[in-house]
């Protein structure tokens, strides 16, 4: 798990009004850049769950119960593109996509010929506690539950004053360290704060320090020489 600071979460709610993007797409773009690097693949999909509740269905409004759906997002990321640019089309093309999100998972992947991808995003947005509801009704008293993913890399975000992450690792992807990729998550956001109208290519989700290691000081080759020539050795 990792929670940022309340100063950061404000710096990055701030960030995303003033692109005229969502918190949400931000932070989803910032783990798309994240997996891009890590694998090295700049045209990809995630999974994205969504509330299930913007389908165009009469009276959807009154339906108690879960609807939540798991739609497939794709990701192109272009390295000469400014990072804001690339939050606002990624917005833009998934904001396409909310009138066929009611479409089953199952369906699309046939139509996709199989599986489209094995990450999971979640953000969630349902009221935390003492919320009151937007008639003005009684406050919630709790909220809880349990939730489980058969999908092997999974990446829940809990909006509020702190911004909170949790990672669920299994598969292909149990050896990896989760805090070790939360940590990179977090310094893909902070480079977005530091100049979101960078190009892609210039947010790298090194750590503090591990530039310096990998290029120098993993890298050095230098030895010493013995006084002499080559008839000496």
């Amino acid at each position: 798990k990792l929670s940022l600071s309340c100063a950061m979460t404000a710096q990055l709610e701030a960030l995303a009004t003033g692109e005229g993007v969502t918190l949400a797409t931000l932070v989803q773009g910032a783990w798309a850049l994240l997996l891009s690097r890590l694998s090295g693949r700049n045209d990809f999909c995630l999974g994205v769950v969504g509330a299930g509740r913007h389908a165009a269905v009469p009276d959807i409004e009154r339906i108690i119960g879960m609807l939540i759906t798991t739609t497939p997002v794709r990701v192109t990321l272009r390295r000469d593109e400014p990072v804001v640019d690339f939050l606002r089309r990624q917005q833009r093309e998934q904001g396409s996509m909310i009138p066929y999100q009611h479409l089953p998972l199952s369906d699309i992947s046939r139509l996709a010929g199989g599986p489209l991808f094995d990450t999971l995003f979640t953000f969630e947005n349902f009221p935390s506690e003492g919320e009151h509801g937007r008639d003005g009704g009684l406050p919630l008293a709790s909220v809880s539950g349990s939730s489980g993913t058969h999908y092997p890399l999974s990446l829940i975000v809990q909006p509020g004053s702190a911004l909170a992450f949790q990672l669920h690792l299994s598969g292909k992807f149990a050896s990896a360290t989760g805090p070790e990729l939360l940590a990179r998550l977090e310094q893909v956001l902070k480079s977005m704060l530091a100049d979101c109208r960078a190009d892609m290519a210039g947010l790298d989700p090194f750590l503090p320090g591990e530039r310096t290691t990998l290029t120098q000081t993993n890298n050095e080759t230098a030895e010493p020489i013995a006084i002499g020539t080559v008839v000496d050795a």
